[in-house]
């Protein structure tokens, strides 16, 4: 049987393979010609070493010594800035550490002898990592453009390419409302959720009557920002958001669900306010369980509306609590890449806001 680790790097080794014929493939025809013989070595070598791993070796001990000097500098050197020390734990674990030492001279005599094929394999390779759009999720903004607009940065966000995933609360509280509105309408995949906040600012914007509740709630924040008139599209944008949102049997949702009872089935103020699901995380995060259970049939789950404790995002089970209190002086704006849970927050909001 193959050891784990063994086959984890291999695959690494696989994959790096596949990439560089990718950019192989896309090279001038002159080029290619010229690189033709080592692909073919690399390809070859990928072969010899899956029999090995395989415990089916085959070729006497001079073959095996060819194989040993070639391997990883003709194939796998190429992606070791994607994939890191992948190469280097692969070839300690087949021919020990003091060879593997030795290949890593040999990697940067290589890459010193051949600058150009490096620097353009490299340059390839970031190309194509960079146009690969990105999924992020931000919490409830609370008419803080500033903060807004500095998680977008700190996040490097795409707005031709990138997905935003709101999960509502856009209006209310700080005093830049429409200008929040007006950059999120620049991002061409946009998700909207609708927030409670969204709900009741909405029911002013079409009817002009604003609600006493909603007035002491923050909304003549948004009030204010509008002035006399409210833009069309702003008005579109809210009426059009989505009680809930799913991508890949992941969930977004303003402020929680019921458990145990089918989406649809659910009246829309639970998906506006229910705090149930954010009280059962918040609980089993303080009780140190927060990695030792779940509460829904979703892979994930990412809701608003209940303010995580210390202001930043909270973890437990599948369930992450993204609002970390932009509403709120001593609070921030904060937004996760949904793939890597990467986190990019903004400065306090006291601090943007004086």
């Amino acid at each position: 049987m193959i050891d784990p680790s063994l086959a984890a790097c291999y695959t690494n080794i696989i994959q790096a393979g596949t990439e560089l014929l990718t950019w192989y493939n896309a090279q001038p025809v002159i080029s290619r010609e010229a690189s033709a013989l080592e692909l073919w070595h690399m390809k070859r070598m990928n072969e010899i070493l899956l029999n090995y791993l395989q415990h089916r070796k085959e070729g006497s001990e001079e073959y095996w010594s060819v194989v040993r000097a070639n391997y990883i500098l003709k194939c796998d050197v190429f992606a070791r800035i994607h994939y890191g020390q992948s190469w280097h734990a692969l070839a300690s674990i087949i021919y020990g550490h003091e060879y593997a030492e030795s290949l890593r001279d040999e990697y940067h005599i290589l890459s010193k002898e051949y600058p150009e094929v490096f620097r353009k394999y490299y340059t390839w390779q970031f190309n194509r990592k960079a146009n690969k759009s990105k999924t992020f999720v931000i919490g409830d903004i609370h008419g803080t453009y500033r903060a807004l607009l500095q998680c977008l940065e700190r996040a490097g966000f795409n707005y031709e390419k990138d997905h935003l995933i709101s999960l509502g609360d856009i209006c209310d509280r700080g005093p830049d409302t429409k200008d929040c509105i007006d950059e999120l309408l620049k991002i061409k995949n946009l998700t909207l959720v609708l927030g409670n906040h969204d709900f009741m600012a909405l029911n002013w914007m079409e009817t002009g009557t604003p609600d006493e509740v909603w007035l002491k709630k923050g909304g003549e924040a948004t009030i204010n920002s509008y002035g006399f008139e409210v833009p069309q599209h702003h008005i579109s944008l809210l009426r059009n958001a989505l009680p809930y949102y799913i991508q890949k049997n992941k969930l977004f949702v303003h402020a929680g669900i019921e458990l145990n009872k089918k989406l649809h089935l659910q009246d829309t103020k639970v998906f506006l306010s229910d705090r149930t699901l954010a009280t059962q995380v918040t609980k089993l995060f303080y009780n140190g369980n927060a990695s030792q259970s779940t509460f829904t049939t979703f892979d994930e789950v990412y809701i608003g509306h209940t303010i995580s404790p210390f202001f930043k995002p909270l973890q437990a089970g599948e369930v992450w609590m993204m609002d970390t209190g932009a509403g709120m002086k001593e609070g921030v704006l904060s937004m996760m890449n949904i793939v890597t849970k990467e986190i990019f927050s903004s400065d306090l909001i006291g601090d943007l806001y004086p």
